[in-house]
């Protein structure tokens, strides 16, 4: 039988897995929309760039 402590501990070791894996979703988009200024940097013009990183502000 699980008492009260141990229930809060399990309850906040959840959030804190739910929250790193949001995180890493976060952090490899940003990652990728990185990539893809880099590799389209001549060819995108600014308009489209803020294009790009307003999908992230939509998150």
């Amino acid at each position: 039988m699980l008492t009260l402590l141990q229930a809060n501990y399990l309850n906040f070791f959840n959030w804190v897995l739910i929250t790193s894996a949001k995180a890493s979703i976060f952090i490899i988009f940003i990652i990728f929309l990185l990539g893809v200024k880099f590799v389209l940097r001549h060819k995108m013009g600014a308009r489209l760039q803020y294009m790009l990183w307003s999908v992230l502000i939509k998150i």
